[in-house]
């Protein structure tokens, strides 16, 4: 009778065993890093100019335009649009947890003043 109660208790250990490995072998979910979120606003901000939508809208000033393009399930984000002097359309959120993904545009062409003028696009993400 004892080979039979040392054999439960073996079978028993060996469950638990595995058990407790199965448990900790499973993948940890957390939440994106800020890292993760300032690359995907450059990535969203990135995929707007490859669709040839970005540079025109940003030229003009027109943060509520981008703004609208842009689709972040998770997150809220808002737009603006900065020039090289730091003139911004757009708002800025007031809130925590704010991560910005900047993309700079090259000025195509020289403004009314003959200047060159480079923009820099800022999507802020934020919960």
């Amino acid at each position: 009778m004892r080979g039979f109660w040392h054999t439960v208790e073996a079978v028993l250990a060996g469950s638990l065993l595995i058990t407790f490995l199965i448990v900790v072998s499973q993948p940890v979910f957390s939440d994106p890093q800020p890292k993760d979120q300032q690359l995907l606003a450059y990535e969203l901000l990135h995929d707007l100019d490859l669709q040839g939508v970005l540079r025109n809208d940003a030229f003009f000033g027109n943060a509520t335009a981008i703004n609208s393009r842009i689709q972040i399930g998770h997150s809220n984000h808002s737009v603006q649009v900065c020039t090289a002097s730091v003139i911004c359309n757009g708002t800025a959120p007031e809130a925590r947890n704010v991560w910005i993904g900047s993309y700079m545009l090259a000025g195509d062409d020289l403004d009314q003043n003959g200047e060159y003028r480079p923009l820099e696009v800022k999507l802020y993400i934020w919960e």
